[in-house]
């Protein structure tokens, strides 16, 4: 999928977060947004998602297919963010059945979700994500955004609460998911979580 935005800008009860950004993300790229903290990057993110709308200026998005409205475009991307929660009373099995009723899985059953989380089976065994530590539940929310079938794929700050491990468990599913999709991610950590991006936006506050 390519992301063009034209000139857009954002401003919150009269505040400008930031103005007339032009730039093309390239279908099957992956894209990094940099900038420090309060600089709009997580804004940012939401108006390439379309959970919000930009203030001045236009965003496309478009396939191969066309163009495809703001309404439809949570048919075509999935995200994942810290402000994203996920339905904790579930376990990973069920969870991963429960979304891809939904949107079109790249893994066969929630039983092979739960082995690529690559977690400890004692401690998810038949139990709610809700008993998971922070960096466990971080898993589940980054592989349930990247196995599934979908053409655009968002990220804020994806290396939350996971330790070197987990990170290059990450980087694996990135390589195993994500080849021939567009991948935008928003972060200040590029050898954390974005050593395979090429550079893109740089927010200044």
């Amino acid at each position: 999928m390519k992301i063009t935005l034209e000139g857009i800008g954002k401003r919150y009860a009269g505040q400008r977060v930031w103005q007339d950004i032009s730039y093309e993300f390239s279908s099957g790229g992956k894209h990094l947004i940099t900038g420090s903290n309060g600089s709009g990057k997580s804004t940012l993110l939401r108006v390439i998602s379309g959970l919000e709308s930009c203030s001045s200026g236009v965003v496309k998005w478009e396939t191969s297919s066309g163009l495809i409205p703001r309404t439809d475009l949570y048919q075509h991307m999935s995200m994942c963010a810290p402000y994203i929660g996920i339905y904790e009373e579930f376990t990973a099995p069920e969870f991963y059945h429960f979304i891809t009723q939904f949107k079109p899985g790249l893994l066969p059953s929630g039983k092979a979700f739960a082995a690529r989380l690559e977690l400890p089976p004692k401690k998810i065994k038949n139990k709610p994500i809700a008993s998971f530590s922070s960096g466990m539940k971080q898993r589940v929310k980054l592989l349930s955004t990247l196995a599934l079938d979908l053409p655009l794929v968002l990220l804020d700050e994806p290396g939350s609460n996971l330790d070197q491990q987990a990170l290059a468990w990450y980087n694996q599913c990135i390589e195993e998911f994500c080849t021939h999709k567009t991948v935008i991610i928003a972060s200040n950590d590029v050898e954390r979580e974005a050593l395979f991006c090429s550079p893109a936006l740089h927010l200044s506050s």
